[in-house]
């Protein structure tokens, strides 16, 4: 507010987003200041460092926005990680109006035409039935069963899937004593696929091995989808050329060429 922008706080539904603007040109461009932690880890994405980036492209760019004929709206998007929270932004209007949108994020060599994953995310709950295992083992269902026998389902499926497709996640429970048959086990999983299309489909068969596990075990299960799905990120041509072109006349190292390796909710703002 200090630099003459607009701000609004918190905005669009999100207590922990933002909106600033300045100017009044026509051409409306976005600037997505992206911050979030991984549990346990801290930035481990560099989310340190897009947010502090952003606000300085957007300080930086202020002084011109008129002569430029411009108007620049700078987003403060949280819940990269988990949460999809871009998505929310954009459902909530957040860039509506918008005839270009960036954002920079840190990497160990230079990127121009970046390419990400489509993701989703599973979140899974077996219901059995606890019992004795040793005294009435017969009387329960195992729900840590259901969640092995799933993971079995999975890692001979990889077999069949294309190369560029993945699937991994992690037991969040699975029983509290050694001497308990498990009433309960819960896991979260990630797919990742090059487009948004092929998604749709590795969902199916994902989702199909868990059932297999409540069906072999006798078990019930559950699946949700926490958040919405990260599309695969599709960058303007023509800004990428600019891009490249003012990288090189500031002498920044000649991008690279990579395939997709990793994901982002920017994916869902660039469709």
């Amino acid at each position: 507010a200090a630099h003459g922008f607009e701000v609004t706080a918190p905005a669009h539904g999100l207590d922990t987003a933002f909106r600033a603007t300045i100017g009044s040109g026509p051409v409306t461009v976005a600037i997505a200041c992206e911050y979030d932690a991984l549990p346990g880890l801290g930035h481990a994405c560099g989310h340190n460092l897009i947010a502090a980036a952003g606000v300085g492209a957007a300080l930086g760019l202020a002084p011109y926005a008129d002569e430029l004929g411009l108007t620049v709206r700078v987003i403060g998007t949280p819940a990269e990680e988990r949460g999809a929270g871009k998505a929310l932004l954009l459902d909530a209007g957040a860039f509506d109006g918008v005839d270009a949108a960036m954002m920079v994020h840190p990497c160990p060599f230079e990127v121009a035409d970046f390419r990400s994953f489509a993701l989703g995310t599973l979140d899974v709950t077996y219901t059995g039935r606890a019992a004795h295992p040793s005294l009435n083992p017969h009387e329960g269902r195992n729900a840590a069963d259901a969640l092995t026998v799933a993971q079995v389902a999975l890692g001979l499926l990889r077999q069949q899937l294309p190369p560029q497709w993945r699937v991994h996640g992690i037991t969040t429970a699975a029983g509290t004593a050694p001497n308990a048959i498990p009433d309960r086990a819960t896991a979260t999983y990630e797919i990742r696929a090059l487009a948004a299309e092929d998604l749709r489909e590795l969902r199916q068969r994902v989702e199909d091995c868990f059932r297999a596990g409540a069906l072999a075990t006798g078990c019930e299960v559950t699946l949700e989808r926490p958040e919405p799905d990260y599309l695969d990120f599709r960058g303007d041509p023509e800004l990428i050329r600019l891009w490249t072109v003012n990288a090189r006349e500031l002498g920044r190292a000649e991008p690279v060429e990579r395939p997709p390796f990793a994901c982002t909710d920017m994916g869902n703002v660039s469709h």
